[in-house]
């Protein structure tokens, strides 16, 4: 066999083991979705993503109207109509009214080291006021927001096992730093506007070792549409 041409299969193989050790690890978990919820396909959604960057932000929005105009629904992100500010949630909740929107699409990060334990429920009231869950989660994303932005950090990271070979393990100990892991998280809400306003489906998007930003609303949007559309709640995207 020639042997330019076995330097070359061996060179194509190298490059097609880089490529998927370098790939990134998604997935959705701490799914639910409320039982007592009956209801067709939703529609008329406006899409916010909790976020000061602006570009990304956007990424989320354009990202998830893109999804569901695929499917044939009408979305808005909410930068067409507040800018580049996340929109105060008495806006938010004006803009419902101006625009008939029928549900709302929240998006937070999830601060790094939080464990993630949904109760379902209203708040502690016999009588819950008019959007009350949904404010409370709000100003809490919006809040967690305000604070990765004042003191940025590194996405979670958690050490990987470092491999020694035995003559690496009969040798003396030696200082050898592990490499982190990225963990990047973020929590997907949906609410139905009519009557009081009521979370209707949740469910958190994690993405391992993600190589940017852009990546990680990619991966989870593209396990959201699945997700909601198994539920009912969304319907198949149409035929090319």
């Amino acid at each position: 066999m020639n042997k330019r041409f076995i330097r070359t299969q061996i060179l194509f193989a190298g490059l097609i083991a880089g490529l998927f050790s370098s790939c990134s690890t998604s997935s959705l978990y701490n799914v639910w979705r409320d039982p007592s919820f009956i209801s067709g396909p939703i529609n008329r959604i406006l899409v916010v993503t909790v976020k000061h960057n602006a570009a990304y932000r956007r990424y989320w929005e354009d990202g998830l109207v893109n999804e569901f105009a695929q499917r044939g629904l009408n979305t808005t992100p909410s930068y067409v109509l507040f800018g580049d500010s996340i929109p105060p949630i008495n806006a938010l909740l004006d803009s419902v009214q101006s625009y008939n929107f029928e549900y709302i699409l929240l998006v937070s990060r999830v601060p790094e080291k939080k464990e993630i334990h949904y109760r379902r429920g209203h708040l502690d009231r016999q009588t819950p006021q008019e959007y009350e869950e949904l404010r409370t989660d709000y100003r809490t994303s919006y809040e967690q927001e305000r604070q990765e932005t004042s003191h940025p950090v590194d996405p979670i990271d958690r050490p990987r096992p470092v491999q020694h070979s035995r003559s690496e393990e009969q040798a003396p100990p030696q200082t050898i730093p592990a490499q982190p892991v990225k963990v990047v998280r973020h929590e997907i809400k949906l609410y139905s506007t009519s009557g009081i306003g009521k979370l209707i489906w949740i469910g958190t998007g994690e993405v391992i070792d993600p190589s940017s930003s852009l990546d990680v609303n990619e991966e989870i949007i593209d396990l959201i549409g699945p997700e909601l559309e198994a539920e009912g709640l969304i319907p198949a995207k149409k035929a090319n």
